[in-house]
This record gives C-alpha cells, structure tokens and sequence, in this order.
C-alpha cells in the first residue's frame, strides 16, 4: 500500500515538473484568491510570488470585466465545480494587455468539496492579435474594395459583396465552384495569353493592372485589379486572391476624351480651310477698292496740272476735285474698316493652326508610344518561339531514348514486356508533345507576321502624323507673314486717310483764297502724286496677301487630307 502511494506520489510530481517546464500554471481557492504559482506564470505576468500571494484573481483583469456579472457568474460557476477554459484577456503589472488559452479546474478533497481552483494556461497574444488585425484588414477590405479567392485553377472559393454587387449578382451561389471565365469575354477564353495568365498564377506570380471583365447581364466592367497567390505552409499555392476597384467610369471617359480630341482637329482643319476662302473673298473685295481709289487719285492729279493750265477754269475743278477728295476718304476709311476686320480672321486663323500644331503633336507622342510597346511585344514572339524549339528538341529526345527503352526490352524478352508497354507510352506522348510544340511554333508565327504588318503600318502612321505636324508648322508661318502684310496695308490705308483729309483743308482754302490758287494746285498735284503711289504700293502688298492667302488654303487642305488619313488608319 505505501509503495502504491510512493508510485502516485511519483507520477504526481513527474507531472508537476512537466507543467513548470512548458506551461503557467497558478492555483486560487473557491472565492479566487491566490494561493501559488509557478515560474512561468509569474514571468508571463511581470510578478513575483510574494507580490501575488493572498492577493484576488482580479488584480489580472481590467476594471470594466470585474464589474460584469460574467466575472461574478464566472467565480460562481467555478465554485460549484464547474470547469472553463478557453481564451482570456488579462493585464498584466506594467498594465499591458495580454491574452491566455487557459483552462480552470475545480480539485474536490476526499468529501467532495471544493478545496481550490487550478489554473494551467499558455499565452496567445501574438496569435489572437495576429487573427484580430486579419479580420481589420478584411473588414476594411469589404467596405471599400471588391474582392475574390479563387483556387489555383481559377474556379469560384468566395467573394464578398462589392463583388457581387458590382458583377451584378445576388448571392454567392450563383458564383462559388463557377470558374473565372464567366467574367471573361470569348475572345479572351480561347487564347493561350489566359491560360498562360492562370498557369503563372498557379506558380505564384502576382498579376495586376487594368482588366477589362463583362458583368452578369454582358455588360462591359473595367477594373484595376490585383491577383494574388496564397501559399500554404509547405510553399504550396492554395488560392488566389483578387482584390479589385471598380474603374469602368473613368475608362469609358477616357475613351470619350480621346473621340472628342479627334473630332475637334478635324473641325479646326475644317474651319480653317473655310476662313481662308473667306479671307481671300475679303482681299478680291478690298483689291477692287483699292483700284477704284487709284484711279480717282490719277483723275484728281489730272485736274490739278489742268488747273495750273487753265486758272479760268479753277472754280469748278476745285469742287469737282473737293468731290473726288470726300470720295478718297470714305474708301480710304472702308479700306481700313476691312483691314482691320482681316487682321482679326488672321489672328484667329493663326491661334487655330497653333492649336492644330499642339494636338497633332500630341497625336506623334501617342504613336510613338504604340511603336515602342510593339516592339516589345515582337521581342516576347521571338523569345516564347526560341522556348518551343527547346521543347520540340526535348520531345525529339525522350522519344529516341523510348525507342531504345523499347529495343531493350525486347531484348529482355517476356521480363521486359512491362518495360517495353512502358517505353511504348512514353514515346506516344514524345511524339505528341513534338506534334504540339509544331502547332505552337506555327501559331507563334502567324502572330509575328501580324506584329510586322503592325508595326509597318504604325510607322507610316507616324510618318502621316509628322508630315501633318510640318504642314501645320508652315501653315502657322505662313498666318503670320498674312498678319505682318495686313498690319502694312493698315498703315498704309491711314497715311491715305490723312492725306485725304489733307486734301479737303486745300480745297477749302482756295476757295476762301482764289489768288493762291496756283500753290493749292501744284500742292495738290504733289499730293496726288503721292496717293498714287502709295495704291500701287497697296495694290502690290494685297496681291501678296492673295498669294499667301491661296497658300494657307493649301496648306488647310492637305491638313486635312492628313488628319482624314490618320483617321482612317486609326
């Protein structure tokens, strides 16, 4: 009997030293207050014994759950010699909180009562924090964000509402176990580039960009999206995640920008072609005016060297010549009314061939983008193409090496049968591998010629663009020799009106003063003399303006023959 009790005594110590060694161990009586602890609890909580010794189980716990009834019921519970176990958030000395898996347990004394509470218990902050923060992220993840786990071969596991919601679904049901494809056009379905997309995401390559989608009804969604493989413990992925933003919106007005930009430019090319067949209607007219004017100053020079001849005669030349003179003015004034008027359709014709210049500009640096990213994708055909050929060598290989597995095994004879249906299979599926590396290279092929013709064709884009830039360029030059020989004709006009006005006060005078006569004449003649010249001049400068003007048109059709072009390419 007391060597049976020796051997319990035993057991009961082993197993106290195997607690200390790995867990915190504390014991309470009935009513919670404390009676022992061991090392690990003590360290775990920032005490030592004598600190904690006769002191209340609630010196561990926050002020809020000791004025619970679950802490009174707990006690109760515990007193009646009910177990409990399970998580638990205690304080420790410093104040900082900390979280226990525990488990109390009521010891009984021989008569079955109470005798005191054993408390063993490990801690597990750094997991229930590590679990809280997971469901933070998840909760943050689902009030603003969509979101969807695939496993790696790229069916349904789950989603959450944003996605449902945004696919235009009601329950998950009607996803879950579905693959990702029913969010995928056909076109894209039956390419290589998405299978090779889910085979990359298997290996654990993140993916992420813009993607275009189609909705539960069809409909287009745009999204920018982040595929994300999940890997398990042995390295394994084990789904994938997708975390999206719903962009549609800004897509689609991006693509109205860019509708609405090529639009414009073919409107200013328009216009400006019909504001320089305006402006050169305007010139014919003001030509005219200026013919009609020189001709009345040669009539006017006439009647003053008639004058110096014929003095009887001074009285009506002067009016006649004072009429000619009012007539000068006006035309001199309705002259500049049109000059000035042109100076304005000039200035406008010159701000829209700017405008002109700066989009096609911008239009040059777009196709200049296209040119560089096909390229890269001409590098990608060649390299994916240089890899089939390393497969179809291999196939190449491992059907030769089934050959003379064969051979081998009917050298073996009856032995060797297995061996030889072995080496049989492996060289069918040699065979078939080299048959599909074939149809691949063919298929590798067949893109690179269209990347070629592509990239042609992007180049004589870029050639129309950069001619078309050119063109507006001199067209602005040209609008600006326009602007320069208007500004002229305008100064001109001036110097006429004042001579006209020069001219009246004349006339005037030799009316009030008919001996001097003479003078006024030979004054008038000079003056004359000089308006004559000066239309010439005019004359001149508005046949320039003609020529520039029927230049400008020129160049305002073949810009638009170009941006009809570039359009028609696009």
């Amino acid at each position: 009997m007391l060597a049976l009790f020796e051997k319990k005594n035993n057991q009961t110590s082993h197993l106290k030293q195997a607690i200390d060694t790995s867990w915190a161990f504390i014991e309470f009586d009935p009513s919670g207050v404390i009676l022992n602890a061991n090392n690990n609890f003590l360290k775990t909580l920032g005490y030592t014994l004598d600190e904690v010794i006769g002191q209340h189980h609630k010196i561990f716990c926050t002020d809020q759950y000791l004025n619970s009834i679950n802490y009174k019921q707990f006690w109760k519970e515990l007193a009646a010699g009910k177990s409990n176990s399970g998580e638990f958030n205690r304080i420790k000395k410093t104040g900082e909180s900390i979280w226990l898996q525990a488990s109390y347990t009521p010891v009984f004394d021989k008569e079955g009562r109470i005798e005191k509470i054993v408390k063993i218990a490990v801690e597990i902050t750094e997991m229930v924090t590590s679990r809280l923060e997971n469901s933070w992220m998840k909760s943050a993840i689902d009030t603003g964000w969509a979101m969807i786990e695939f496993d790696p071969t790229g069916h349904i596991i789950n989603a959450n509402d944003n996605f449902l919601q945004t696919f235009g679904y009601t329950t998950q049901p009607e996803i879950i176990a579905k693959h990702h494809r029913i969010f995928c056009e056909t076109k894209l379905i039956n390419s290589s580039a998405y299978l090779d997309f889910w085979e990359e995401l298997a290996q654990g390559h993140i993916k992420s960009g813009e993607y275009k989608r189609l909705d539960k009804n069809g409909k287009e969604v745009w999204l920018y999206a982040s595929y994300t493989p999940v890997r398990d413990a042995q390295n394994k992925v084990v789904k994938v995640i997708k975390i999206a933003s719903n962009i549609t919106e800004s897509v689609q007005n991006r693509e109205n920008l860019n509708s609405i930009l090529s639009n414009k430019i073919h409107q200013l090319s328009t216009e400006l072609a019909e504001d320089t067949t305006t402006m050169d209607n305007k010139i014919n007219e003001m030509r005219t005016s200026v013919e009609e004017a020189s001709s009345a100053i040669m009539q006017i020079s006439v009647g003053a060297q008639d004058q110096s001849r014929q003095v009887d005669e001074i009285s009506q030349m002067l009016n006649d010549i004072k009429s000619s003179s009012h007539e000068t003015n006006l035309k001199a004034r309705n002259i500049k009314t049109v000059v000035e008027q042109s100076t304005q359709k000039v200035q406008l014709g010159g701000d829209t061939i700017q405008s002109v210049v700066n989009s096609v500009g911008q239009i040059n640096n777009g196709t200049e983008l296209t040119q560089n990213a096909i390229d890269s994708l001409a590098h990608l055909s060649s390299e994916i193409t240089k890899i089939v050929g390393v497969l179809s060598g291999v196939a190449a290989q491992t059907n030769l090496l089934a050959l003379n597995a064969g051979i081998e095994a009917a050298k073996a004879g009856e032995a060797g049968n297995g061996f030889a249906v072995v080496a049989e299979q492996i060289r069918i599926l040699a065979e078939e591998s080299k048959t599909n590396s074939m149809k691949i290279e063919g298929v590798i092929h067949s893109v690179s010629e269209h990347i070629s013709a592509v990239i042609e064709s992007v180049t004589r884009m870029k050639a129309n663009v950069q001619s078309g830039e050119n063109a507006a360029r001199v067209a602005k030059n040209a609008f600006d020799d326009i602007h320069s020989s208007i500004l002229d004709t305008l100064e001109r006009t001036s110097e006429i009106e004042i001579a006209a006005n020069f001219q009246n006060s004349s006339i005037d005078n030799s009316v009030q003063s008919i001996e001097k006569i003479v003078v006024v004449s030979e004054e008038t003649a000079a003056g004359t003399e000089e308006l004559a010249s000066s239309t010439t001049q005019l004359n001149s400068g508005f046949s320039d303006i003609s020529i520039s003007s029927k230049r400008m048109n020129q160049i305002a059709q073949e810009l638009f023959d170009v941006i009809t072009s570039i359009n028609r390419n696009n």
